[in-house]
């Protein structure tokens, strides 16, 4: 079931022009355009592509509901990402792996290219041909801890430094702005709720650093305010690399917004940024769309 999402989620990202079809992307390098001859539709091929690399490479790591492992150090309540509520659904992972892959890092591309495997779990029967005891295979277990300690590795090394991000309906479980700002990113938040509704395991046990830096960068603003546009662009500064959102739209923790949230992120982003919709109900051809 897993597979057939992810697989689906591919399909509707695949939107290459006849030439780059023709090419044999698996075996050669990303192709790198300079800022003053690269189109905006350009960019948007190569990050997806990418993006499509890490979703291939981290599917068979992923664990129970499209969690991520290795997160959980960093979402502040010990849950991995993306294994619980509509804040903190597989759409949060969906939008980490996109913001990764925008960063185009290294450490990522080497992600992206790494040859992860998925092993059944072993099976014993008894004489009469029934399963009596099913067990991971013992590469399974070794293959998950080495993606734990990559993707810790991945997050301390600030990949995402240099990015400002803004994250559209964060809900009080701001999950993945939780882990793009502890990998080096500039995120703000904003939702309905304030920060004194964010969920956390045990607040005395976080660096006050953190929890002031939270309160600091959310707004709490209602996204069908005429002017939030404007009230985002006056506390923020706008110009953000990447405008996202997760379940926006969905009925949850506040009630689901019902305006044009991409254009709302779109007129905040810097040129060349992109808005990310994490929701693949919400996905086309056309997303994400990037400004130019």
């Amino acid at each position: 079931m897993l597979l057939i999402k992810i697989k689906n989620i591919l399909k509707l990202f695949r939107t290459m022009s006849e030439g780059s079809k023709n090419e044999n992307i698996e075996n050669q390098p990303p192709q790198i355009f300079g800022p003053e001859t690269e189109s905006p539709e350009q960019k948007r091929e190569r990050i997806l592509r990418m993006y499509e690399d890490l979703i291939h490479s981290v599917l068979p790591c992923l664990e129970f509901n499209d969690s991520l492992p290795g997160t959980e150090e960093y979402t502040l309540t010990r849950k991995l990402m993306g294994s619980s509520s509509t804040e903190n659904s597989p759409a949060t992972v969906r939008q980490l792996l996109f913001t990764l892959a925008f960063s185009e890092a290294p450490l990522v591309q080497e992600m992206a290219r790494s040859d992860y495997k998925i092993y059944p779990p072993i099976q014993e029967k008894d004489d009469a041909g029934f399963v009596v005891l099913t067990r991971p295979d013992p590469k399974a277990l070794e293959q998950a801890e080495k993606f734990r300690s990559e993707m810790r590795s991945l997050i301390e090394s600030k990949v995402l430094s240099g990015l400002k991000i803004l994250d559209l309906g964060c809900g009080s479980e701001p999950t993945f702005s939780r882990v793009a700002r502890a990998a080096g990113a500039d995120v703000w938040t904003v939702d309905l709720i304030g920060t004194d509704q964010f969920e956390y395991e045990d607040k005395s046990k976080i660096n006050p650093k953190t929890i002031e830096i939270e309160n600091e960068k959310h707004i709490k603003l209602d996204l069908a305010d005429p002017r939030a546009v404007e009230k985002i662009q006056e506390l923020t500064g706008g110009n953000f690399d990447i405008t996202t959102e997760g379940h926006l739209h969905t009925p949850g923790y506040t009630r689901a917004f019902e305006g044009d949230s991409i254009k709302i992120g779109m007129a905040l982003l810097k040129k060349g940024g992109a808005h990310f919709v994490g929701t693949p109900d919400w996905r086309s051809d056309e997303q994400p769309p990037f400004k130019e």
